[in-house]
């Protein structure tokens, strides 16, 4: 039987959440500039993780649906 969505509390802090583990597939060149990110700003004095950073990039995105849309489009049409 599938999962079902539930609802989250929208006063719940993101740290004290129930996670659920995705399985997802980065083009390499993706995978290093995480690393690249990750790396960047542990350099600048910042203690975070890829998991964490991907986290803060999801959470920074719009909600807007249209340009949502737009955005498998850019990924497909660039180059590392």
């Amino acid at each position: 039987m599938a999962e079902t969505r539930h609802s989250v509390n929208a006063t719940e802090l993101l740290r004290t959440s129930r996670d659920r583990q995705v399985s997802l597939r980065l083009p390499l060149a993706l995978d290093q500039r995480l690393d690249a990110l990750v790396e960047r700003a542990t350099n600048a004095g910042e203690r975070t993780t890829r998991a964490e950073l991907l986290q803060a990039l999801i959470l920074d995105c719009g909600l807007d649906g249209v340009g949502l849309g737009v955005l498998p489009t850019v990924v497909v049409s660039s180059v590392a």
